[in-house]
């Protein structure tokens, strides 16, 4: 395999190959950050689909490694999601393991948010070991980091200022310390620390969100789970503790894994900060950033709900610095680049092995187990189409579909279903918005041959050549001709590979859309 031209976790792959030959590890550790503050989106999922990537590309040179996926469910919830129970104002500032689940299913809302990700994780067949930060600081697992980063705050605080411009007060503290009465974790204001007896003096005085701290003061130990790093001394704290060899972040932390990175090295005296790829924010179909806490968020439960696993890993393994759109209306556009794939990477429905960007796209995406066999093709925009067209008319569409897919149409059921969920929630509110279109340029005389054309079978091949064979005859310009026959059969502009839709119809709902037109 050539390290210059491969694709990007190959890329990071190689590049872990130097950096355990220098740490002299025999394992790699890789890690992503779960937020449990709101509902996961697309892109919390993107950061573990990602960082798996690079980790099965290392396996597949040679290397084992673990995936830790790191809950901050220690942290204080500072906004109540879109959507969520008013109520939980009242929590603003608690971490969020100690706050109930308002849903009542879960034994808290940290967890009830942590599930939603780890189902996801699990349904992709991501492996990963999960850890608590209430747990871990509970444990004490970075009490050595907390007593070195607090004993060199100055300095902490002079290396964030100088990455991220962000300035600290000479009352800043990296740690956050929580309140013992109201559990309050940004109202208490740290008056004095003790580092020889690792004591912290607080007075929960301060301001959150409008609500004032209870007025408790304590001195209490700031280890075991009594205080919390702020998260870029967290981060870096987690990146020393379990000795991480890599993280994905997204492209507004750059400066943040910047300012992590040198307090791994300058502060807690480990020469190896890990290596990372940031990716560019998803957006939603208008263009705007997706958030948990606005609720603007599209999920990766949404896209599975909809559409295959394998077109959800695709959008994912793209190029991961490239901004792109994840809501339901690219769906289909990611079905079908997983379909050119299939036929990119199979001949004569046997798996080509190799090193092609394609075959090692693909060998990732079926965790390096591609099958030898071809999988089925089904067309998501045509059986989309022919779903909606049928159902419009009042017809069962898996009498249609059961004739096209023939034997195997008891496999594709499960796509059938994602199809006809996909068709119902997302394409029929969008096309009864939109203005039904009913151009049709090509004269009835085409028209006519088609219909003709159509009294017998043919193959898709077939009704190919005579569509351009009609395009030649009445010298008609393609897009002109193939927005008619949309026209015609869909009521709008453009639609999926019409050779496939007109045999997913079959002949007769053909003709029928044809006769409509002829006989006005």
């Amino acid at each position: 395999m050539d390290k210059k031209y491969t694709i990007w976790p190959y890329k990071e792959a190689f590049k872990l190959e130097e950096r355990l030959h220098q740490t002299r590890k025999d394992k790699l550790v890789l890690e992503m950050g779960i937020g449990a503050s709101g509902i996961p989106h697309i892109g919390s999922v993107g950061d573990a689909i990602r960082v798996n990537f690079v980790k099965l590309a290392a396996k597949d040179i040679g290397y084992d490694s673990i995936l830790i996926a790191f809950s901050d469910d220690k942290d204080g919830l500072r906004k109540v999601p879109l959507g969520f129970p008013k109520e939980l104002e009242q929590y603003l500032g608690v971490p969020v393991s100690l706050i109930e689940d308002p849903f009542g299913c879960c034994e808290s809302y940290a967890k009830h948010m942590n599930n939603f990700l780890v189902d996801t994780l699990t349904d992709l067949g991501i492996s990963y070991e999960f850890k608590s930060s209430t747990e871990e600081y509970k444990k004490g697992i970075f009490n050595e980091q907390i007593k070195k980063i607090v004993s060199k705050k100055e300095l902490v605080g002079k290396i964030i200022e100088e990455e991220t411009s962000s300035i600290k007060k000479e009352d800043w503290y990296p740690i956050y310390v929580e309140c013992s009465n109201c559990h309050n974790v940004y109202t208490t204001k740290i008056s004095k620390l003790d580092l020889d007896k690792n004591l912290v003096t607080y007075d929960c005085i301060d301001e959150f969100k409008n609500k004032k701290g209870c007025g408790n003061s304590e001195t209490t130990n700031f280890l075991n789970g009594k205080a919390k790093l702020t998260w870029k001394a967290d981060w870096a704290a987690r990146f020393d503790r379990y000795g991480v060899d890599f993280e994905c972040y997204g492209k507004d932390l750059i400066e943040a894994f910047n300012a992590s990175s040198r307090i791994v090295k300058e502060i807690l005296n480990n020469p190896n900060p890990p290596n990372g790829v940031f990716y560019e924010l998803f957006t939603t179909s208008d263009g705007a950033k997706i958030s948990k806490s606005i609720g603007n968020s599209f999920t990766a439960k949404d896209w599975l709900k909809y559409a295959s696993k394998d077109s959800l890993l695709l959008l994912m393994l793209n190029n991961p610095q490239r901004a792109k759109e994840a809501s339901a209306n690219v769906i289909p556009n990611y079905e079908k680049d997983y379909e050119l794939l299939l036929y990119k990477v199979y001949k004569n429905d046997v798996y080509i092995e190799g090193d092609s960007t394609e075959a090692l796209e693909f060998k990732l995406i079926k965790n390096l187990n591609p099958p030898e066999k071809k999988p089925l093709i089904y067309d998501f925009s045509s059986l989309c189409a022919t779903i909606e067209i049928l159902g419009e008319k009042g017809k069962i569409a898996d009498l249609y579909l059961k004739r096209y897919f023939k034997k195997s149409f008891d496999d594709l059921i499960p796509i059938i279903e994602k199809g006809k969920m996909y068709t119902n929630d997302i394409l029929k509110p969008l096309h009864n918005k939109e203005n039904r279109y009913n151009k049709i340029t090509v004269p009835n005389d085409a028209l006519y041959e088609l219909y003709d054309f159509f009294a017998l079978e043919k193959t898709e091949r077939e009704v190919q050549t005579k569509v351009f064979d009609l395009i030649k005859k009445y010298n008609l310009d393609k897009k002109d001709m193939f927005q008619s026959l949309y026209a015609i059969i869909l009521k709008r502009d453009k639609g999926p590979k019409f050779t496939t839709l007109s045999a997913m119809l079959g002949n007769e709902e053909i003709r029928i859309s044809l006769e409509s037109v002829l006989t006005k």
